[in-house]
């Protein structure tokens, strides 16, 4: 039995599936799995009932749920017993790709910066899957991503939140949902994870993207838009103020792939207090 193995029990009641409690934790399914199966091997007590599709805690599993609590919270006393009187304080080397740099990084650095100002953090901006190699080799701390859920070797994922996207057009641009003559196509740079869903959008329209302006700033790909210069797809959190202000034509727009906000650092590589500090408040979403 693993620590883990009853943060995986808690967040199955929590959500109420396995599936949801693997989303959360950035974990896949079976893994989910492998670690009840765990807690049930070392109790000898079975933890849940299937009732068609929907699960239910067994009595063994109720009387369990009563203790965690307590166990797990002293378990988190003890693990940071050490750092209560230390001065935190050291370098974090964060990455980030522009659009998460931009609209969500930001507020944590802020609330994180205002609790422990004698760290240093140094911030750099790239795609998705080069700072997932920076972070492999250890050049990185810690990045946050925005991808489809994918499991790494070397890397302990975890998945933040699920993002949506939208079509966005210049003020006034109604259906056909697609660039107009005289507007261009303007692309997220190549390796962006979310560009091809894209393209494929409108090569499935049969519209062939030949006009193309490409920049890794979603800041600009706004401000093109905006002045009428083309046509795009970005996040939603990235909009939200443009779509409210009626700046842009937005068009919700989902592919078969789910994005996620993502956060990733290396499983076995040391981490400082600072860091252990960040991470936690990046996952408790302690920084609104």
């Amino acid at each position: 039995m693993e620590i883990r193995d009853l943060y995986s029990f808690k967040e199955i009641i929590k959500t109420g599936s396995f599936s949801k409690a693997a989303k959360q934790l950035g974990y896949t399914q079976s893994t989910i799995s492998t670690h009840i199966q765990r807690l049930e091997m070392h109790y000898g007590e079975k933890l849940f009932d299937r009732i068609g599709r929907t699960i239910q805690l067994t009595t063994f599993g109720q009387d369990l749920n009563a203790e965690i609590d307590v166990l797990l919270s002293r378990f988190e006393a003890v693990e940071s017993f050490h750092m209560k009187e230390e001065k935190i304080e050291g370098t974090i080397r964060i990455g980030a790709p522009d659009s998460l740099m931009m609209y969500k990084l930001y507020k944590i650095i802020y609330a994180y910066k205002q609790r422990y100002p004698l760290v240093n953090i140094i911030i750099t901006g790239g795609l998705c899957p080069d700072l997932r190699k920076q972070v492999a080799a250890g050049t990185l701390d810690l990045c946050m991503m925005l991808q489809p859920l994918y499991e790494y070797e070397h890397l302990t994922v975890h998945a933040l939140k699920r993002e949506s996207f939208s079509l966005i057009f210049p003020p006034g641009h109604v259906e056909p949902y697609l660039p107009s003559s005289k507007q261009m196509v303007i692309l997220a740079e190549e390796g962006c994870t979310y560009r091809e869903v894209f393209i494929s959008y409108l090569s499935s329209h049969g519209y062939h993207a030949a006009n193309i302006i490409e920049t890794g700033s979603v800041e600009a790909i706004k401000k093109y838009v905006i002045d009428g210069l083309g046509v795009s797809y970005v996040p939603n959190y990235a909009i939200l103020e443009e779509r409210t202000k009626k700046q842009v034509v937005a068009v919700d727009y989902e592919s078969d792939l789910e994005f996620y906000t993502q956060l990733l650092y290396h499983k076995k590589k040391w981490q400082s207090p600072a860091i252990q500090y960040l991470i936690k408040m990046i996952l408790s979403d302690d920084h609104d």
